[in-house]
């Protein structure tokens, strides 16, 4: 019987990090189910879905062996109202998790972020597994929140589940207000 990989079931996958994710997971020859806000075209081992994360993707759920998320509402934002972070960080994407585990997806990654750390990420020390997160913001504060609860329904049901916390990643692409597309406005004058 021929080895048949998977699909992988990517949030976010047309932000920064999931855009170039996808561009190296389809190098690897992965099949993808990416879902999306906007329609989008699929495209070679990529298959878009519209949607929210909160809709049911059971099909697709049922076919993929592995989950990444991507997915995160605020991210360049200085400031994000309390009711959207909980909302679009915590509860949908929660929903999501369990709609993952219901189908029997048992791989989960979690791309969270250095910001769950707060004060503690802008110190001038290393971070551990121990260090302690002081998250002020309401970004901030939803993602480690969504981080710890990812975690403990993983333990719950059985699934190996990992939360990447990201610190600042800077390329091409990247929204024209941070920082690498400002230093290019700002040559050019």
């Amino acid at each position: 019987m021929p080895n048949v990989k998977k699909y992988l079931f990517v949030t976010g996958a047309s932000g920064f990090l999931g855009n170039f994710f996808l561009s190296k997971a389809v190098n690897k020859n992965y099949k993808i189910f990416a879902l999306s806000r906007k329609k989008r075209k699929n495209t070679k081992n990529i298959f878009w879905i519209k949607g929210e994360i909160n809709d049911n993707f059971e099909k697709y759920l049922k076919k993929s062996d592995t989950m990444i998320h991507f997915a995160a509402s605020g991210v360049n934002q200085t400031f994000l109202n309390t009711n959207t972070a909980l909302k679009e960080n915590v509860l949908k994407p929660y929903q999501f998790l369990n709609n993952c585990s219901n189908y029997g997806l048992k791989k989960w990654i979690i791309i969270g972020s250095a910001s769950e750390y707060g004060k503690a990420a802008h110190a001038k020390k290393i971070l551990s597994i121990n260090t302690r997160e002081q998250p002020e913001t309401n970004y901030e504060i939803s993602k480690l929140i969504f981080s710890k609860l990812a975690m403990e329904l993983s333990r719950r049901n059985k699934i190996k589940c990992r939360v990447l916390r990201i610190f600042n990643v800077y390329g091409q692409g990247e929204n024209k207000k941070r920082l690498l597309p400002s230093i290019r406005r700002a040559l050019k004058i």
